[in-house]
């Protein structure tokens, strides 16, 4: 819900980095070459019910390039239907992402769209804006640590671009960057209602 202002763009934009990668891979190869083995994976988080209980993450594993369709598929399927501003379960879809099948000796690319942060009142940028339920774990959750979740990420040697789609995630961005190497981008985007 908390991406309803952004559903536009996120689409689109997804789009657009696939057909990026895509291009850059082309861009590599010298005439002959066939085309390198090229895998897509996709990964959905939402909401937690409890401070120690993982949150809804929906993984699509690593597919083919040429199963792409598949990923096209999954983006269509995203439905967002109302709009709220809360936190979210950040860290557990991060955990996902790190425990999928990464390929040894490869180039590893992350995008993460992010428009709330991780629950716990150290990732609020502005307390004083935020509605009462805006965190419904101002502790923090307790089955995840932070360094559970970056460590293995940081360990992947992946290019991780966060971009970051609201103010809200400045604080979050600005911990997270302090552990792990991340490209941040916060691009100014026209809110629908």
């Amino acid at each position: 819900e908390s991406m309803y202002p952004y559903r536009v763009f996120l689409k689109k934009f997804m789009y657009y980095a696939i057909k990026d990668i895509e291009n850059l891979v082309y861009r590599s190869l010298d005439e002959g070459d066939e085309f390198p083995k090229f895998r897509i994976a996709f990964v959905k988080y939402t909401d937690r019910e409890s401070a120690d209980e993982p949150g809804k993450v929906d993984v699509l594993d690593f597919v083919d390039y040429t199963s792409l369709d598949e990923v096209c598929k999954k983006i269509d399927e995203i439905e967002i239907k109302s709009s709220s501003v809360k936190k979210r379960a950040v860290f557990d879809g991060l955990k996902a992402a790190g425990d999928l099948k990464w390929e040894s000796d490869t180039l590893k690319v992350i995008l993460h769209y992010c428009a709330d942060p991780q629950y716990g009142d150290k990732y609020t940028t502005n307390k004083k804006k935020m509605t009462d339920d805006y965190d419904p774990f101002p502790s923090g959750v307790t089955d995840l640590k932070d360094e559970d979740v970056l460590e293995p990420l940081q360990s992947l040697g992946a290019t991780f671009n966060f971009i970051g789609l609201s103010g809200r995630v400045l604080a979050f961005q600005s911990d997270v960057s302090s552990k792990l190497d991340m490209d941040i981008s916060n691009p100014i985007i026209n809110e629908l209602n």
